[in-house]
């Protein structure tokens, strides 16, 4: 059975030896699942650090016998830049990409992204983030993927300096893995317009096929980060 993970209060600092807190919501997960004090237990900074150590009598602290960095990061960062959708299909992207070594996230809104959408998905940030974190603590990461939203595709590009992928039926086929820091630009159901696609394309973007089947965009995700990340 795997060790309990939860993550430390935010501005708690894990060393070995240390005592630190639980985050406030954590503190309920632990009373939730019957935790006893002396079981032990996995505390995450949610930036890369593992902490392995038991829990306290309060149940709101652990004692930590040791630290480790980086459990089950991918070498190379890819960011999944995708379209706004219905909200319950963005939280399965999410979830399942997070668990398949997402480095970040980034939401945009597309020409054929549904109003309805849009607007829900801006009330929803927390509710996002926390299905990111919860995913992390599920899969054995140690690195909460980072969410954006932004106002537009344009401005979602803007300034990147990875290397720029867009997923496209009449694309290449992916690398078999990323060797550099990487941006896969997921499109809405019915797909990227035209006028989207040149855009990307003179921004430097490579287009590339996600199998000769249609996906829709929470299997897109899944499907090009199984391409593109090796831990």
């Amino acid at each position: 059975m795997s060790v309990p993970r939860f993550f430390a209060a935010r501005d708690a600092v894990l060393t070995a030896g240390a005592r630190v807190d639980l985050d406030e919501t954590e503190r309920a997960h632990v009373r939730a699942r019957r935790i006893n004090a002396g079981d032990e237990v996995e505390v995450l900074d949610g930036r890369g650090l593992v902490g392995l150590g038991t829990l306290r009598d309060d149940r709101n602290t652990v004692a930590l016998l040791d630290v480790s960095r980086g459990h089950c990061e991918p070498a190379h960062a890819v960011t999944v830049l995708l379209a706004m959708s219905e909200p319950a299909r963005v939280e399965w992207a999410l979830e399942k990409g997070t668990e398949c070594g997402a480095a970040a996230f980034v939401l945009y809104p597309a020409a054929r992204s549904q109003p309805a959408a849009m607007k829900a998905l801006a009330t929803r940030r927390d509710r996002l983030r926390k299905v990111v974190a919860e995913a992390v603590k599920q899969c054995g990461r140690s690195v909460v993927p980072s969410l954006n939203l932004f106002p537009s595709l344009g401005a979602a590009v803007d300034g990147r300096r990875d290397l720029l992928l867009v997923a496209s039926p009449a694309g290449e086929n992916p690398p078999s893995v990323a060797t550099r820091d990487t941006a896969l630009v997921i499109g809405p159901e019915g797909g990227l317009t035209e006028e989207e696609e040149a855009d990307l394309r003179r921004r430097g973007a490579l287009a590339v096929s996600l199998g000769p089947r249609l996906l829709r965009l929470e299997t897109a995700v899944v499907a090009g980060l199984v391409h593109l990340v090796k831990s």
